[in-house]
């Protein structure tokens, strides 16, 4: 089953854009527009983030499944893929079980994979059993490739080119000449991570 509930906890504790290079990129010399400024550098983040599938700064996570994956690789695994990579760490696996009562499963029973390009969650032997409901299953890790230094800087010059365009447009356009430039989407395209979700 695909995941249908994915989002951030806990927050970036900064921006790969500083507000005073946002403006340099910008050509503002005032103080005037700094909240803006700041709104539209994480919009350019975020708008980043969810076409690529990739988190920029450290954040934590969490995705709800109804249950564990029912599908098993040829090699016996059970696995569950992590949206928004790079994933550095998987903090807790947190389920309810066939009496309703919250579980976390132990670290000792599977595996995270954090090197092959969509990070995964691996189970040694198999997935314990669930109380029918929705989002009985919470996972809660951490994603992101650190500090601004660390993030490619294809994502980063895409990310300039979204600020530009949402300074600049600042309305509600419908002229297909105000889309997204096309040169943040060719940044983007080799690092737009595809997840084969199959539950």
């Amino acid at each position: 089953m695909p995941i249908l509930y994915s989002k951030v906890t806990t927050e970036p504790s900064s921006e790969p854009i500083a507000v005073s290079e946002a403006k340099q990129h910008l050509h503002v010399d005032h103080t005037e527009e700094d909240q803006l400024i700041r709104l539209l550098i994480q919009a350019a983040r975020e708008t980043v983030e969810q076409h690529t599938n990739r988190s920029l700064i450290t954040q934590s996570r969490t995705i709800k499944l109804d249950y564990f994956p029912r599908w098993i690789t040829p090699e016996g695994w059970g696995q569950i893929t992590l949206p928004y990579a790079p994933v550095s760490s998987v903090t807790s696996i947190s389920y309810y079980d066939e009496n309703e009562d919250s579980q976390t499963l132990d670290p000792s029973l599977y595996w995270v994979d954090l090197h092959s390009n969509i990070p995964r969650i691996i189970v040694k032997n198999s997935w314990p059993s669930t109380y029918t409901m929705p989002n009985a299953i919470t996972i809660v890790y951490v994603a992101g490739y650190g500090s601004e230094l660390s993030v490619p800087r294809p994502l980063m010059s895409a990310m300039y080119l979204i600020l530009g365009h949402l300074y600049e447009n600042r309305e509600q356009v419908g002229d297909i000449r105000h889309e997204l430039p096309f040169g943040a989407e060719r940044l983007m395209a080799p690092y737009v991570l595809e997840h084969p979700v199959k539950y």
